[in-house]
């Protein structure tokens, strides 16, 4: 039950990321829009966007039907830790092709333990601990954790793979070209030493570079996942789950270069998150559900 919950979870999740960035990427340009709905909404997005003081961008898709909103398609955003998205479609991949297994067991070095969010690196400091990929998986989808994102990056056979993965899926715009630690210390200007120095505790001075997750609107029923870089980024990606059989909305919202505070950009996402839902509830029919 567990190993097909992690499944269908990252199997929807890595179905939103590439209906939304695909679309992101080859489409520069929004539909006109002609209905009075439609341009209501766009007024409405146009209206909370600007609360954040910053770039905004949003692509949500009715998965069921099809029907897709927009805003801001043509701007590059940092991605954050929703990269980690794109890391877990490879990493099923080489599951699929039967190279790696969902109960491959991983030892932890010192080296794997990285700042920012997550657990590892403060419960697991000691030597001696194995975890399965289907540990590091929940760990990365469930509560962003970096050391497990930058473990399963490694056994997906790095960035250049994820890369090319998301090419042969005709994603052509998304960079994942370091590790997330790399990353951070990038944006610290830090140069980091040889991996056997990474001990416990050596990048402590990466920690202010990282933030707590922002959130989709708390209150509606999706899965997501978050990323935050300070005012450089605050990112919210998920699939939300539309009452009474109305369908899914794959929805991704992305805030860059503000300088409102973290709450603030938070509050905007999730304001523009319920005028979506909102927009896809009451325009959307309600689908027929049928068993598999």
């Amino acid at each position: 039950m567990r190993k097909n919950f992690i499944q269908k979870g990252a199997q929807r999740l890595v179905v939103f990321t590439l209906l939304t960035l695909s679309y992101s990427a080859t489409s520069q340009t929004t539909a006109p829009i002609t209905d009075v709905v439609n341009i209501h909404l766009e007024k409405e997005l146009e209206r909370i966007a600007k609360l954040a003081k910053g770039k905004v961008g949003i692509s949500a898709v009715h998965l069921e039907s099809g029907k897709r909103i927009s805003m801001n398609l043509h701007e590059k955003y940092p991605m954050a830790s929703t990269v980690k998205i794109a890391i877990a479609v490879q990493l099923f991949t080489k599951i699929e092709k039967g190279e790696l297994s969902l109960m491959t067991m991983v030892d932890l070095q010192p080296s794997d333990l990285h700042p920012g969010s997550g657990t590892l690196d403060v419960l697991f400091a000691k030597p001696g601990v194995q975890l399965s990929v289907q540990n590091l998986l929940e760990l990365m989808m469930t509560i962003s954790d970096n050391s497990a994102t930058d473990i399963l990056l490694r056994l997906a056979g790095g960035q250049q793979a994820v890369m090319e993965r998301l090419k042969t899926l005709g994603i052509a715009d998304m960079s994942v070209d370091r590790t997330i630690i790399q990353l951070i210390a990038d944006l610290e200007g830090i140069t980091l030493p040889a991996e056997e120095q990474w001990v416990h505790g050596f990048y402590d001075s990466l920690w202010k570079n990282t933030t707590p997750e922002s959130r989709l609107a708390a209150e509606l029923k999706l899965r997501n996942e978050t990323g935050s870089l300070n005012a450089s980024a605050t990112d919210d990606v998920g699939i939300i789950t539309l009452p009474d059989g109305a369908g899914h909305v794959a929805i991704a919202v992305f805030v860059a270069s503000s300088a409102q505070p973290l709450a603030e950009r938070e509050q905007t996402i999730a304001h523009l998150t319920r005028a979506v839902y909102d927009y896809f509830l009451f325009q959307t029919p309600l689908q027929t559900s049928t068993s598999r």
